[in-house]
This record gives structure tokens, sequence and C-alpha cells, in this order.
């Protein structure tokens, strides 16, 4: 035994230690305790635990990459290098004995029979009954996100023959619409259609054969063609389109009514076609940037107020046949010696041709 104060080698039944003199009565067991396996099975169950953790957590993660970037066959199949050209297709033979006919049976299955989706469409009309059909009067279901808008020549099964007017909808019928084209089967415009709307340019069709009172009234039309069909544009048909700055119009009328293109201020030329006899009074009223006017006929009948008489922010021209200058020289509103200064206005003779 060992003296546990100095560690000197003693006898066996000694009392006390010969060479520190340290009492070895009752000697306390200094043999060290084993360790308990309990100990061991806890380190070794925690280090399994913390394995099994980490391999749940990188399958999870695996199966969130393929669900997000699914392989494609780029990625798959090898890329087209020389070590990839060398590969050697392998067909699979089929195993003797095998019975194909069931796979032959699934080959030649047709595929379901899948119904068709109605598709909504993107905005509807409102109609109204009309001779040989129908007659839109404005949207019944619009999309704002829409601004050009067609509409078709038949709606449920019925040709759309005319544009009109309807109480009930009013003019905020039309809101949204920027763009419009009509069809082809189209042969009217009636009144107050498009009154005060947001339009800024329409399409006419071959065809239309009349636009009704006040049709265009205060809406933000810019420039128009009429088709050589229209044979009336009625009163105050453009009445107050400040931002009509073009207009063509039919080969076909022969009447400009009264107030037409009263203050059209965008309005600085236009061309009067050789059908038109008549321009009635206020015709071109307040269309106070009106410059150039160019008369086609060889006869016609402007009344004396057919253009704004006084107040005028560019001085107008009249381009007229030698005739008609002649017989409206002598005329009070239109001599130019007495009103050229309050008018600003004057007539000249020309011979219909622009190039000149």
């Amino acid at each position: 035994m060992r003296c546990p104060k100095c560690g000197k080698e003693l006898q066996e039944n000694a009392q006390f230690c010969l060479y520190c003199m340290h009492s070895l009565k009752d000697k306390p067991d200094v043999t060290p305790e084993k360790p308990r396996k309990a100990t061991k099975y806890l380190v070794l169950t925690v280090i399994i635990l913390c394995a099994m953790a980490v391999i749940v957590t990188g399958c999870c993660y695996i199966l969130n990459t393929l669900r997000e970037e699914p392989p494609t066959e780029s990625s798959i199949l090898p890329s087209d290098t020389d070590e990839a050209k060398d590969i050697i297709p392998v067909e699979t033979a089929e195993p003797e004995g095998r019975d194909t006919t069931e796979d032959t049976a699934e080959d030649t299955t047709e595929p379901p029979i899948t119904e068709d989706v109605e598709t909504k469409p993107l905005y509807t009309w409102a109609t109204v009954e009309a001779e040989g059909g129908v007659a839109v009067i404005g949207l019944k279901e619009g999309n704002y996100k829409i601004r050009d808008y067609v509409i078709p020549e038949a709606i449920d099964g019925k040709t759309v023959v005319g544009i009109d007017f309807d109480g009930d909808y009013h003019y905020d019928s039309w809101e949204g619409v920027i763009t419009l084209e009509l069809p082809d089967t189209v042969t009217y415009i009636g009144h107050d259609v498009f009154h005060n709307c947001e339009l800024e340019s329409i399409t006419l069709p071959e065809g239309l054969i009349s636009i009704g009172d006040l049709a265009f009234q205060g809406s933000a039309l810019k420039s128009i063609i009429v088709p050589d069909t229209v044979t009336e544009i009625g009163v105050s048909a453009f009445y107050s389109c400040r931002e009509l700055e073009y207009i063509k119009l039919s080969s076909s009328i022969t009447r400009i009514e009264s107030n037409t293109f009263y203050d059209c201020q965008a309005l600085t030329e236009i061309d009067i076609p050789e059908s038109v006899t008549y321009i009635d009074g206020s015709a071109f009223y307040c269309s106070e940037n009106l410059a150039n006017v160019y008369i086609y006929s060889t006869d016609i009948d402007m009344d004396e107020y057919a253009f704004d008489p006084e107040y005028r922010e560019a001085d107008l021209t009249i381009y007229a046949r030698e005739g008609i200058v002649r017989e409206y020289a002598d005329r009070e509103y239109y001599n130019n010696s007495y009103y050229n200064d309050r008018w600003r206005a004057k007539l000249v003779v020309w011979d219909g041709n622009k190039n000149q």
C-alpha cells in the first residue's frame, strides 16, 4: 500500500507512515470509482440523434431544390461534346415470352374528351331593337384596362345595324372608350350618341348613311374621316369638339347644317366637297382658329353668319370659284373692304387645285 499523503510504499498493515508520520488509521478508500455505464449510453444516444438530424435536414433541402427547379432536358442528357458523341445508344429488347397486348391497348386508347370552357368576353355591349337587327347603345359591362373597342357585326345572333342613344344609359355608357371601330353592317349613328364622352378616334364603315344631330357634341374627338356613303350630317353634329384638328367630309353630302362645327377651336383648315350647295348659319361660328376654307363647289349658297364675322384669333381665307367670289364680294358680311378689319376674312379666287 502507499501513503495517501507522501505516496511512499508502506507495509500492508502499517498504522502510520514511516516517512511523513501520517496516521493510516481509518484510511479512506482512495480507489477511484469506475465510470458508470449509463453515462456511456447517454453520450452514444446524443451522437446518434445529431446524426439523424443532419440526415433529415439534408433530405429536406434536396427535396425543396427538386421542387423549385425541375430538371430540364439539357441537365439530363449528355452535352454535345466529343465524349457524349462517343456514346452509342443501346436498344433494350423485350424479354422473350412477354405479352405486349396490354401495352398496345394502352397506346391506342383515345384521350378523354374534355368540354370546351366558355371564355368570358373582355367586355359586352348593351343593345336595343332596331329595324333589321339591333342598335348598340353603349357598354353593358366594360373593362377599364382597355382603351380600344371593336363592335362586332352581330350580337346574340342579331345584326348590328346602328349606334343609338338610350335615355336609360345616357352619356356614361361610353365611359372609358377612347378608340372605337364600327362594323361594316352599321348604317346610321343616332342623335346625342357620343355626347361629352372621352372618345378620341372612331373608324366609320363604308356603308354608313347618316350621322344624327349632336352625335359627337363635346367629345374628345381629334380626327375623323366621314366615308363617301354618308349623305346626311345632322345639326351640331360636331358642336364644341374643341380638340378636333382634322375632318374629311363625305363627297355625298349637300348641306352643312347650323352649328355643325361650332366652337371647334383646334380646327384650322377644312375642305368643302363639290357636292355641298348650302352652308347654314353658324356652321363654323366660334371656330376662331379656322384659317383656310377650300370650297370645291361651283355653285353654293352661304348664310351670312356661316362663318364667325368677328373676334377671330386667326385671319380667315375662303378659297372659292370666281363666280362665287364675285357674287359674295358685294354682300354685307363678305365685303372685304367694309368688314375686313372686324371679320379678318377675305375671299380669294382659286381653281380647285391646292398644288398650284
